[in-house]
């Protein structure tokens, strides 16, 4: 979903930080609360421009299926698992 939102004014609510960065809780012009990932109030958001995708949606679905597949078929929560080395049997 896109928001259209450059040159608007919001009302910020609060500020929180956790392990996924920064987050601005803000209402919107339809008087929802919203929280946007800080980065997004940059500066140097105002650079980027909007163009063709480059990846599909049902790409990126089939990577979401994949990556759901992988984590529950992993057998412990580790991301890799030990090798052992060559001459060490």
């Amino acid at each position: 979903m896109f928001i259209a939102l450059d040159h608007c004014r919001l009302l910020v609510y609060r500020r929180m930080r956790d392990a996924q960065g920064e987050h601005i809780f803000c209402q919107l012009p339809d008087e929802t609360i919203c929280c946007l990932p800080a980065w997004m109030f940059s500066p140097d958001c105002t650079k980027f421009t909007f163009g063709a995708p480059i990846v599909s949606a049902a790409a990126l679905t089939e990577l979401r299926d994949l990556l759901a597949t992988l984590r529950a078929a992993a057998p412990c929560d580790k991301s890799s698992q030990e090798v052992p080395k060559e001459g060490n049997a």
